[in-house]
């Protein structure tokens, strides 16, 4: 019997199959725009390839280009075009990460009847919730990262990392992570402030959780090594259902209202409380009222008892002190103060002695900007 010869195919396929050339006039939209990310990183990499299109269109930093509602428009309309399954995906995603509601909406109109071409997670992608979120931060309380996670249909996406500083209201820095939130804390270094404050993880109730993603959101001093990390912001917050278009504060029920014995602190009644003690007596004379009354607006509730180095430095060296020929007595009060203060709120030994050394170092400079603004 005669050997069967089969012949080679000449100009087979040189592609993954489901995607076509990325060169020449056949090749689609979908696959030129995102066939190396798909290829590259799946699903995931389809997602999060969408949302850096969105943050590249919102950039300030290129006014020149067109804005979010044309590019998102545009991109639409090119993947409506386009029958390929890499296309499908991309809509999906459009449909839940793009910033305008306008754009999402026309997407998921332009995706019906392509359920079948998805991928399985972003099939579902429109199930996505956020899980759970934690928060770490240390003792002093001045530093706070806020991990979300994100699931779709019960399978882990990612998790959003977000840090903050107390002293720079506007900054925010975003990371994602391939581990889950409860696990997150362990990928972060502990805090090297003065005094080695220990790290505290605290799982955040529904009403944090809102709370957290809106207050994030409002921030305007971004720093993210992907461009997608502020989208993707966005998108956690929607389906918390805070409005991100026009923030406002979301509207909690009063089932939500923490009413907690550390938030409810009463400032006023704790330095009545003080002027009372040993170390609170010789602050009691009319002489020292307005200083008194101006330590006591400084903050409120549970963070106006819990004094940190970075603290101590805001308040000394950053705040107006428009007062009398008493304001230099000030450094000496706030050393009774915080005190006082570690008594009531059970701070460490090592941290308050962190917290009295920064006294102690604030204090000449403190002197001479009063110096400086009594000679102006």
């Amino acid at each position: 019997m005669g050997k069967s010869r089969r012949h080679k195919r000449k100009g087979g396929r040189t592609t993954p199959k489901g995607t076509q050339r990325s060169q020449g006039t056949n090749a689609s939209a979908a696959t030129t725009f995102f066939g190396p990310t798909y290829q590259k990183t799946g699903a995931i990499g389809v997602l999060l390839a969408t949302a850096e299109l969105a943050a590249r269109a919102e950039d300030p930093d290129h006014a020149d280009r067109p804005d979010t509602v044309t590019t998102g428009s545009a991109l639409v309309g090119l993947m409506q075009d386009d029958p390929s399954k890499l296309a499908g995906n991309v809509l999906a995603a459009i449909s839940n990460v793009w910033p305008n509601e306008m754009v999402r909406e026309a997407a998921r109109t332009a995706a019906v009847g392509r359920q079948n071409q998805m991928a399985g997670l972003l099939r579902t992608l429109d199930a996505a919730a956020v899980e759970c979120a934690w928060r770490l931060t240390d003792e002093y309380g001045d530093v706070a990262v806020h991990f979300f996670e994100l699931r779709s249909g019960g399978r882990f996406l990612f998790t959003l990392a977000a840090q903050t500083h107390e002293f720079r209201r506007s900054w925010v820095r975003l990371e994602l992570l391939n581990v889950p939130a409860e696990q997150a804390p362990t990928h972060y270094v502990p805090s090297d402030e003065p005094g080695k404050p220990r790290s505290i993880t605290q799982k955040l109730t529904r009403r944090e959780l809102r709370f957290e993603s809106w207050s994030l959101t409002s921030r305007r001093e971004i720093e993210s090594e992907n461009p997608a990390n502020p989208v993707i912001l966005s998108w956690v917050a929607r389906m918390l259902e805070v409005d991100v278009e026009f923030p406002s504060l979301p509207d909690f029920g009063p089932s939500d209202v923490d009413d907690s014995d550390e938030q409810c602190l009463d400032v006023a009644a704790e330095i009545d409380a003080f002027l009372l003690s040993g170390g609170g007596r010789p602050w009691r004379s009319i002489a020292y009222e307005e200083l008194v009354d101006h330590l006591g607006d400084y903050e409120w509730g549970a963070r106006a008892m819990k004094w940190s180095p970075a603290r101590v430095e805001d308040f000394l060296l950053f705040q107006e002190h428009d007062l009398d020929v008493s304001a230099q007595a000030l450094p000496a009060l706030l050393r009774q103060w915080v005190r006082h203060c570690a008594k009531l709120m059970g701070q460490r030994k090592p941290l308050l002695k962190a917290v009295l050394d920064e006294i102690d170092r604030c204090e000449p400079l403190f002197f001479a900007s009063r110096g400086h603004a009594d000679v102006a």
